[in-house]
């Protein structure tokens, strides 16, 4: 029929580094801000970004190990803090922090998430968070090379709920943990 759908979707990351290769571990320090729009419930346009390629690792377009399965960079803004430590050319470390925010407040998180019933009679289907900070995640990885043919890689990761989901949950909430292993080999 000629309709077109009325889309204004946007997706961007900034960054900087700062390389101290002078200094003990030659620490690099990195920080990024990112924003995944998210749609506003009050007009025609719809603005919620749809993730169709996500990811490409924590050090691009991931959101901590958790965070970057649990919102799926869609309607979220994010801060990125991150630390590399050589300890040896064959020892790497790595610290990030991610603070993560909803970019629009009652709209759907991901795929939906954060649909509850409430409102005055409590029978209204809400979406969406009612509060922007989401969660704080603190990721924690070590790298070992054995050869340039053989990898060892181990991280922690928790994520702590904030306001956001706090307010949207019947509920009280906890903190989640993932853990991983890895052992990369090239033939």
């Amino acid at each position: 029929d000629g309709r077109v759908d009325p889309m204004e979707a946007q997706a961007w990351l900034v960054g900087g580094s700062y390389w101290a290769k002078t200094l003990p571990f030659a620490p690099k320090f990195t920080y990024n801000y990112s924003r995944f729009s998210g749609d506003d419930p009050a007009t025609s346009t719809f603005e919620r970004f749809d993730p169709i390629a996500w990811g490409n690792g924590l050090d691009n377009y991931w959101f901590g190990a958790n965070g970057s399965y649990a919102w799926l960079n869609s309607n979220i803004r994010a801060h990125r803090f991150t630390v590399d430590a050589y300890a040896s050319q064959q020892d790497l470390l790595q610290l990030q922090f991610v603070r993560t925010y909803a970019d629009q407040l009652n709209s759907a998180i991901q795929y939906g998430q954060g649909m509850r019933f409430g409102g005055a009679t409590g029978g209204t289907l809400l979406v969406g968070v009612p509060q922007a900070h989401l969660s704080d995640e603190i990721y924690l990885q070590y790298v070992h090379v054995f050869s340039p043919k053989l990898i060892a890689l181990g991280f922690f990761s928790r994520n702590l709920p904030k306001a956001g989901l706090n307010a949207s949950s019947a509920q009280s909430l906890e903190g989640w943990n993932t853990v991983g292993l890895g052992l990369t080999a090239i033939f």
